[in-house]
């Protein structure tokens, strides 16, 4: 199923409203893993989501932040290896780190605040280039879950203000943390937008799963949604389960032109035209429903479609339909 989506230009809009809220600086926000208990809660004030990685087996997630004025910010979660405290994963982790590191470090303090373990110190030259460094290795840990907080500030003076506490004092590890229908949104999204279609359906139909049982996100991500899920499952080449998808998502949003569009696609797939052309002037007399941002496809270039371009009736069908271009 090759159908081209409108949606998928909202993808990165979409992955960075889930990561974290880029409008209201004093909004929380919790990070977690698929299948596992506790989660990183934290305010990214000023910083912004420059770029996220999640693991193909779900047991890792790296996300890198940063702001206008230096400050730099690498999050990293991770499956924890055995139970421990703080001080236990900052005596592994940052065994391994200060062991790898390149960098020559001053003033280095660790210490200990409530939840939190810390690794201070300070780079004043990196290949003989003043940097003036100021960096901290923060760490948290719950019964499943893992985190490290790599902040780093260059440019930085003894005399400056420390650079770290607006963010470290908003980060709360959530013990009982269980992941919900945006945490499995998230996750579908990161392996959607690697094209990893099989992976993406299975955490995509999870938070799919949630919301049946609990309606909370607003209609545009649940459009998102479920065209996504709905793609993942074509894509990999399970056409029945996406038709199953867009059939729901037509269920509960009856006028979004892009459910009947991508069924059009679906049965076009499954080679049965003359419905696939009934959801396609379906999908055009709602042409008007999309989401902000999105223009509707034309079936003429989509693959999907491709084994019908010179058929009569569905050249006669599209050069009829609303609002597409001659």
């Amino acid at each position: 199923m090759k159908c081209k989506q409108a949606v998928l230009s909202l993808i990165v809009v979409v992955l960075s409203s889930l990561l974290v809220s880029q409008q209201n600086p004093d909004q929380s926000f919790t990070y977690s893993l698929p299948g596992l208990k506790g989660g990183l809660e934290i305010q990214m004030g000023s910083m912004k989501v420059q770029g996220a990685d999640f693991r193909p087996g779900g047991d890792g997630l790296k996300v890198l932040a940063k702001d206008n004025s230096g400050l730099v910010m690498t999050l990293f979660l991770e499956k924890a290896p055995h139970k421990g405290s703080a001080v236990d994963c900052r005596d592994d982790w940052w065994n391994k780190t200060k062991k790898s590191s390149p960098f020559k470090r001053e003033d280095l303090k660790l210490s200990e605040d409530g939840q939190m373990a810390r690794a201070d110190y300070f780079i004043r030259e990196y290949k003989r280039v003043k940097v003036n460094q100021k960096v901290v290795h923060a760490y948290l840990t719950s019964d499943e879950v893992w985190v490290e907080i790599h902040l780093s500030k260059t440019g930085y003076q003894p005399s400056d203000p420390d650079p770290f506490a607006s963010v470290l004092g908003t980060v709360h590890m959530l013990a009982d943390y269980v992941p919900g229908t945006m945490d499995y949104f998230q996750w579908g999204t990161f392996f959607y937008r690697d094209h990893i279609y099989a992976k993406a359906a299975v955490y995509y139909q999870q938070a799919l799963d949630f919301e049946k049982k609990d309606p909370k996100i607003e209609s545009s991500l649940f459009r998102v949604l479920v065209d996504n899920l709905g793609m993942s499952y074509g894509m990999s080449g399970d056409l029945a389960k996406a038709k199953e998808t867009f059939d729901y998502g037509v269920s509960r949003d009856p006028v979004y032109p892009l459910f009947y569009y991508n069924l059009a696609c679906t049965y076009a797939e499954m080679n049965d035209l003359s419905t696939s052309l009934e959801y396609l002037k379906k999908a055009f007399e709602h042409r008007d429903s999309v989401i902000a941002g999105e223009k509707m496809p034309d079936p003429r270039t989509d693959d999907s479609f491709k084994r019908f371009r010179n058929d009569p009736s569905f050249k006669e069908t599209v050069r009829v339909l609303p609002g597409l271009a001659p």
